[in-house]
């Protein structure tokens, strides 16, 4: 998949966008962003969306929605090692009037969750922690530190 694009939009006009086209690239703003600004100049909306992460594609029709798509960046603990190690989430949105639809994935799984409009902020998705393995890894660090100060 490295030679795909990480994102491809179908407009209203029929027309096909790429992140790479240059024509989104003219200013210091997100290819995304630039977009944006376009449509809005020529009164065309994006239809859908697909997005390339890793192992994953995540394809969101706009049903009448506004779409948007980012990267968020986070540090998670590894099972059994409490390793931190960065992760990147490839996340698109589609913002209905009562709920906003997020699609998440790392490249690997994808998980699907609804919030209120505007939660948690427009680049930042909803967390996808796992609060069992928090627990866990919390429990670990402490028998660790127990066994350490024996």
């Amino acid at each position: 998949m490295s030679d795909r694009k990480s994102w491809v939009a179908h407009l209203s006009d029929g027309t096909t966008v790429s992140e790479g086209d240059p024509a989104l690239h003219v200013d210091k703003r997100s290819p995304w962003k630039t977009l944006c600004a376009l449509c809005r100049k020529t009164d065309c909306t994006v239809t859908s969306l697909e997005c390339f992460h890793g192992h994953r594609i995540l394809t969101v029709e706009a049903k009448g929605a506004t779409l948007a798509t980012g990267l968020t960046y986070a540090e998670h603990r590894r099972l059994g090692t409490g390793l931190s190690v960065p992760l990147c989430y490839r996340w698109i949105v589609r913002e209905c009037a009562d709920h906003w639809q997020w699609h998440i994935t790392d490249g690997i799984s994808v998980w699907r969750m609804e919030t209120t409009p505007g939660e948690p902020g427009y680049e930042e998705p909803p967390s996808i922690a796992r609060p069992d393995v928090d627990k866990w890894l919390v429990q670990q660090e402490e028998e660790q530190s127990q066994e350490a100060g024996e």
